[in-house]
């Protein structure tokens, strides 16, 4: 049985090839789905809890000159789907307002009510500075502008709060003066421009500083470094003194897959792309130990500038990967920064847990790489 089946299946081919001159027939069989759907996806901002948002969100009131004061927080949340936040400051009218005596006595008109002028402004976006206090953005630089807030994955609550600072030359003109002002708040998919991109944008208005890229994965250059010694003073091996190997994660035993820091030294990594502050984790870690060993540790910084330093926490090998073994990750998150473009790892290895007799060759905390988390 089985020959005649072998036999027609070389008829049958036969046949097929004397067709093919003309036209080709081909085995075939079809299924029928019904049912199929395309969906469009939603993307919805809440304010404070409202949608749409009614009534005053920022109010500051007795404001007196070099006063600083933060508002409370504007509660934004994206429904659905993640996206990226905006918030606009618009529409600035100043008043006299009152006039009490001594405004009257310096300005009698009471025409000089220009407060906004002399207003500085900050923010803080979930619990993080975006405008530094100390950056002397006036509340008239960001008038008209949107102001990125960053990027935020869906149904989580993402608190906004703003900063007024009346500077302190401001004189008696100003008492009983008042500014009112209006807010609007935007949420674009991740993979939309900035809104100062088309003209045709019905959200078309200049950006007072563009979302930062989101980046997932790899470093992509080493910035600078500097490598330790071993725990004899002595040259790290080579195999494992190459700092471009800190730069992609490898799994696996091999000498190849990790640059060794040395005691006391350093490296930096910079990325093409800013990774996000977002909710959760932002940066990992990830250390090479094979076998039971001492503790081997690392201070971990993140920087925006490679200048200024903010500390994110400690990595160590205690806790090995239970996979492969071999690794051991630790997670980090980019605490008071909005976003960075560096990371800094120095070795801060006790030298008395690698006596020279029982580890000889010792180097310090062997770097795999340091990936990049955010989930754009």
């Amino acid at each position: 049985m089985e020959a005649k089946v072998l036999e027609s299946l070389v008829t049958i081919g036969l046949v097929a090839s004397i067709i093919g001159v003309g036209s080709y027939a081909y085995f075939s069989d079809t299924e029928l789905s019904r049912g199929n759907t395309i969906l469009a996806g939603v993307l919805d901002l809440w304010v404070n809890n409202q949608n749409p948002v009614s009534g005053p969100v920022v109010t500051i009131t007795d404001m007196k000159p070099s006063y600083q004061k933060w508002s409370s927080p504007v509660v934004l949340r994206i429904e659905n789907n993640s996206g990226k936040l905006y918030k606009m400051i618009y529409d600035v009218e100043c008043v006299g307002n009152d006039h009490p005596e001594a405004e009257e006595a310096e300005d009698p008109s009471d025409s000089i009510n220009n407060i906004d002028d002399y207003t500085d402004f900050a923010m803080n976006v979930d619990g993080k500075r975006l405008i530094d206090v100390n950056q002397s953005v006036q509340l008239n630089d960001v008038v008209g502008m949107w102001i990125c807030l960053g990027l935020y994955p869906p149904e989580v609550d993402v608190p906004v709060k703003q900063y007024f600072h009346l500077h302190s030359d401001v004189t008696n003109w100003a008492q009983g003066d008042q500014c009112t002002f209006k807010e609007k708040f935007l949420v674009l998919q991740n993979i939309s421009d900035d809104p100062d991109t088309n003209p045709n944008d019905p959200y078309y208005a200049p950006v007072f500083n563009h979302c930062q890229p989101c980046l997932t994965g790899n470093a992509s250059s080493v910035y600078s470094y500097l490598q330790g010694p071993s725990n004899d003073g002595s040259p790290i091996r080579p195999a494992r003194s190459i700092p471009a190997h800190a730069l992609f994660y490898e799994s696996g035993s091999n000498e190849n897959n990790f640059f060794s820091l040395g005691f006391g030294g350093w490296i930096i990594l910079e990325y093409d792309h800013s990774i996000v502050n977002r909710a959760g984790p932002d940066v990992q870690v990830v250390e090479d130990t094979w076998s039971a060993y001492p503790i081997e540790s690392a201070a971990v910084y993140a920087s925006q500038d490679a200048s200024t330093w903010t500390f994110l926490g400690n990595a160590d090998n205690a806790d090995r990967d239970p996979i492969e073994n071999i690794h051991t990750i630790d997670d980090f998150d980019l605490g008071s920064l909005a976003w960075a473009k560096y990371i800094k790892v120095v070795d801060t290895t006790p030298l008395s847990n690698f006596p020279k007799t029982s580890y000889p060759g010792a180097d310090g905390f062997d770097l795999n790489a340091v990936m990049a988390l955010p989930n754009c």
